[in-house]
C-alpha cells in the first residue's frame, strides 16, 4: 500500500473483537525529519481516540531516522518502522494519519496486523 498524505488519510478500519499486534510503515518526504514530527498517527478504539502521536515518537525514533530497536519497536534506518504494542478493542478500530506539515508525505509498506482478542473484557 502507498498513500500520499496531504492532510488526512485513513489507513484502515478493523471490525470485531480483535487486537492490533503489529503496526508498520515507511514514511518518505523531501524533509523526512520534519515529516516524522508533523505526521501524526491517530488510533481510535471503539469510538474513543486513544493514540495521538507524531509517527517518529510512536515508533521510538523521534525526529531522526535512525536504526533502533527495543522490546516493542524497531526501525531500520530510512526504511520500515514497526511497533508491537498489543492494542485490544471490543468493537472496532480506526487508524488515521494526519499531515500537519507543508510538504506531501508518502506512506508505504503500511500494515496493521490484528488477531483475535484474548482474555475477558
Amino acid at each position: 500500500m502507498k498513500a500520499v498524505v496531504l492532510r488526512l488519510t485513513a489507513l484502515g478500519a478493523i471490525d470485531g473483537s480483535r487486537a492490533i499486534r503489529r503496526l508498520s510503515m515507511r514514511i518518505d518526504a523531501d524533509d523526512r525529519r520534519q515529516a516524522l514530527r508533523s505526521t501524526v498517527l491517530s488510533i481510535a478504539f471503539d469510538g474513543e481516540l486513544t493514540v495521538w502521536a507524531p509517527v517518529g515518537e510512536f515508533f521510538g525514533v523521534g525526529y531522526y531516522p535512525v536504526a533502533t530497536g527495543t522490546w516493542y519497536t524497531r526501525a531500520v534506518q530510512d526504511d520500515v518502522m514497526s511497533a508491537w504494542w498489543v492494542m485490544p478493542f471490543e468493537r472496532n478500530c480506526t487508524i488515521t494519519l494526519t499531515n500537519y506539515g507543508e510538504q506531501p508525505v508518502e506512506i508505504s509498506k503500511a500494515a496493521a496486523v490484528s488477531g483475535k482478542r484474548q482474555g475477558g473484557g
